[in-house]
């Protein structure tokens, strides 16, 4: 049996913010090379709590259970299938509480799904110091081979309404879990309209269907939901829509699924359309009926970024012959798994069909075509994001941040206004569309491309970051009641310096150039298009507003210095620094480390470049060495910080072999039986086996047709030791395996028991067990007791499955109450970083898992 890392995921009441949890397609993915999640196979048991949940009764909250997972159950396009088999108590459980639910959250209890009646909220806030507010807590836990075989599940009776009698309003808190329990993941489709009042399709634009969503339109996956009487928790206890239904089956896939229905597949694309997103949410709405029949999908969800960029987006379950529109929406609130995009200024759009595109002007982001559904022929609708537009009207000005701190004349600014009529303005915006040499001294501090009266509502105006840059486009704007076609582009960076770049400019009157305004004096005019570039002094500017002078800037760039002192206002950069821990690639070793890996998010507040510097400067011999790391911006302010850098030489190959006692069932006579031995190169260097011996005479033979002699570090492999019974008499053989670790020979001892052969050191199991303190900053103790003496593996792994620290390498442990203690470190003894982390007691015979939570 194999544990899996816990992703809880939490439920919030309405009233409360979101913190982040684990969702989005499936919850877990066993194989994202394949899209394959998690899932559990046959008829799942659930086992049920013996106390109450809150105001409800025991058997209140029982019959809730059985009806939520027959919810689940009753979907017809899944072969999911879980019933009610017994109580806690059935299987040897209490009443659970904040001080045990360590009993079955961290503890395998036998496979199934354990719903724990968090009466008083001590689980919710003692256990796992979750906020007021979270409504219930759900994961799987256990699996092996991609089918899950244990999950729990905690319901916050703090949370239910007295006033809840029949706990109607609350059933759709225990359905969302149980939809957890199964491995499915949050969703927003109707969910954000109903609660948040989200637009009903991309911001700002007018959709092709109207109304808005009934209560009985809410997806139970939604990551929010009204528990009180009345609430929306009556029907998202149900599972009606297609969102939850498709869900169901993608990881439940029952005959006909999903080839009997109409499916819509794309990728997402960054605007250069070949870089594909992850993490875009995406709906299609059936046009006929756009809140009864809808589905939604992260982009990536079945690899969640575990293979890099991955824009796959699918809806399953579409009604054949059914007309529906898909766009891209933003996520409103809830915590999704599949990591979000990171691209700054994704726009909700439609899929435009044969116009898709990233260009605004040809490809509207307000209009869509309608995708017919056909049984059995995928749709292909690919998404090309678009640039981000700055929506503005004829003499309109918007406020934007900036990616970093902007020094004009003098003031550092972190937003600046994008004005409808060609100009960018700081600390108030301008609608002034009759521009003059006055107006531009007195207003606001101002860069000036092409001042004069526009209509950016028949263009397109872009803000975008790109390089570090923050570039503003006009592009094909015309002048008021004109057909003319203006384009041009400002280029700011962090050091106060900028660029405007014309492109092709019909306007003739227009005013360019720079300013702190408030009333600066007038220097006069100059020749922008031949002056010395970079164009230096505060106010500079070319009048082009009559006299017979025409704008004559266009296809051409104008590279400015910065309005004065770009550092007048500059803020200190912060250094951050981690300890390193680097492995040697020879016995005897240096290591080069790049002040890039000691760096551990420094940054400048004013949003500039910085350098970075260590001293010393290595190369670092074995051991350990104290480092400075100096960071500098790029007005020359610094800041440092230490760290230390731990250079480990190879150890060479270590072998290790478990269970070092191997015990095969007993079988009739002529019947075989197997066991599996695990070989593991714990070391740092390549591990070959010289040799595989014993074991292979009278009763006894050993298979490795699937045994690899050469293992890289971290590697394992197994081998079969199989007995055929001859004989109703014990037998007992000795497996000897060799390496070049060191000429290591690991002996394992193989017998196959009788009531008259029992190995001494066969562990029956755990008396007592736990972590202590948890969560801790420092140190901890991991205690257990055993029976009789066995030789014990204690090993530390993080969320991702990965080996963090063996504390304990199969060194015999007598009968008894033993404490390993654990100070926070990984094996080359930097300290691990805060979060969740598993510790692995393992006899050979008998395993206990738990989890241990480190807080810095």
């Amino acid at each position: 049996m194999r544990v899996r890392p816990a992703f809880p995921s939490l439920l919030l009441a309405l009233a409360i913010g979101a913190s982040v949890s684990h969702a989005g397609g499936p919850l877990l993915l066993f194989d994202p090379a394949t899209r394959t999640p998690w899932a559990y196979s046959g008829t799942v048991s659930v086992y049920t709590d013996r106390g109450s949940l809150g105001p409800l009764s025991n058997n209140t909250a029982d019959g809730i259970v059985a009806t939520s997972y027959a919810e689940w159950t009753a979907v017809t396009t899944a072969v999911f299938s879980a019933a009610v088999a017994g109580s806690f108590q059935s299987i040897g459980l209490p009443d659970i509480t904040g001080a045990n639910a360590g009993l079955v959250i961290g503890a395998f209890n036998g496979g199934g799904i354990h719903v724990i009646y968090d009466d008083d909220g001590s689980v919710t806030s003692d256990f796992f110091g979750a906020p007021p507010g979270v409504l219930g807590i759900a994961s799987p836990e256990f699996g092996s081979a991609g089918t899950l075989t244990e999950s729990w599940v905690v319901l916050n009776g703090a949370s239910v309404n007295p006033a809840d009698t029949g706990g109607a309003s609350f059933a759709g808190v225990f359905t969302h879990e149980f939809g957890h329990s199964i491995n499915l993941a949050h969703t927003q489709t109707n969910g954000a309209v109903g609660f948040f009042g989200d637009d009903i399709g991309p911001a700002g634009c007018t959709p092709p269907y109207g109304g808005l969503p009934l209560v009985s339109d809410l997806e139970t996956m939604y990551p929010f939901l009204d528990p009180s009487p009345g609430g929306a928790g009556v029907e998202q206890a149900s599972v009606d829509q297609l969102d939850d239904i498709a869900a169901l089956s993608n990881v439940y896939p029952a005959a006909g699924w999903p080839g009997s229905f109409g499916t819509i597949e794309g990728r997402v694309f960054a605007s250069d359309g070949t870089t594909e997103i992850t993490g875009v949410n995406v709906i299609a709405r059936n046009l006929a009926a756009p809140w009864s029949d809808a589905i939604s999908a992260l982009s990536g969800d079945f690899t969640q970024g575990n293979l890099g960029r991955d824009g796959l987006y699918t809806f399953n379950g579409l009604t054949p012959g059914a007309e529906y529109v898909v766009y891209i929406d933003g996520i409103v609130a809830g915590g999704f798994s599949t990591p979000p995009s990171g691209v700054p200024g994704v726009a909700e759009e439609f899929y435009n069909g044969a116009a898709e595109g990233s260009d605004p002007s040809t490809d509207d982001r307000c209009a869509s075509v309608s995708l017919t559904a056909t049984a059995a022929s995928p749709i292909t609708a690919d998404i090309w994001i678009n640039e981000p537009f700055i929506p503005l009207n004829d003499d309109d000005f918007i406020e934007v941040d900036l990616p970093f701190t902007f020094a004009f004349c003098d003031v550092a600014y972190t937003t600046l206004f994008i004005n409808a009529n060609g100009s960018l303005t700081f600390g108030a915006g301008d609608e002034d569309f009759s521009p003059s040499v006055g107006d531009f001294l007195a207003g606001p501090p101002r860069i000036s491309a092409l001042w004069t009266d526009l209509s950016p509502q028949q263009g397109t105006v872009t803000a975008v970051e790109v390089g570090g840059e923050f570039l503003v486009t006009f592009d094909d704007v015309p002048e008021f009641n004109t057909n003319n076609s203006n384009n041009f582009t400002f280029r700011l960076r962090s050091d106060g310096t900028y660029d405007v770049e014309y492109g092709v400019v019909e306007a003739t009157a227009a005013l360019a150039g720079r300013t702190p305004g408030g009333g600066a004096a007038n220097p006069g005019e100059t020749d922008l298009s031949n002056a010395i570039q970079p164009i230096a002094g505060t106010t500079v500017y070319e009048n082009f507003l009559g006299g017979g002078d025409d704008f004559d800037l266009g296809e051409g760039t104008l590279a400015f210095a910065a309005c004065g002192d770009a550092c007048v206002a500059n803020t200190a950069p912060v250094a951050s620094c981690q300890d390193v821990a680097v492995m040697g690639d020879s016995l005897q070793c240096e290591v080069s480390v790049a002040p890039s890996q000691v760096d551990d998010g420094s940054f400048d507040p004013d949003g500039g470049d910085v350098t970075l510097a260590l001293e010393p400067a290595g190369p670092y011999p074995e051991g350990t060495t104290p480092v400075v790391l100096t960071v500098t911006d790029v007005c020359g302010a610094s800041d440092t910080c230490q760290a230390i850098i731990t250079v480990t030489c190879p150890q060479g190959p270590f072998l290790e072999v478990f269970p070092d006692d191997l015990v095969l069932s007993p079988v009739a006579t002529a019947d075989t039986t197997c066991g599996e031995v695990t070989i593991v190169n714990n070391g740092d260097l390549p591990l070959d086996l010289t040799s595989i011996s014993g074991c292979d005479s009278g009763d006894f033979y050993v298979d490795t047709s699937g045994t690899s002699f050469s293992l890289a570090p971290g590697d394992t492999t197994m081998l079969d030791v199989c007995y055929v019974a001859n004989s109703p008499e014990p037998a007992a053989c000795d497996l000897t395996i060799s390496s070049n670790a060191g000429a290591t020979v690991v002996s394992v001892s193989v017998g196959r028991p009788t009531d008259a052969f029992e190995p001494a050191n066969r562990v029956e199991g755990f008396v007592r067990s736990g972590v202590w303190p948890n969560p801790f900053r420092i140190n901890t103790e991991i205690r257990f007791a055993l029976v009789h003496e066995s030789p014990v593996r204690l090993v530390i792994y993080d969320v991702a499955g990965r080996r963090v620290r063996a504390l304990l390498r199969g060194e015999p442990c007598p009968p008894g109450e033993h404490r390993v203690a654990w100070d926070g470190r990984d094996e080359r003894g930097v300290a691990v970083a805060a979060g969740t982390y598993f510790v692995r007691v393992d006899t050979g015979t008998r395993a206990w898992v738990t989890r241990a939570v480190v807080m810095r």
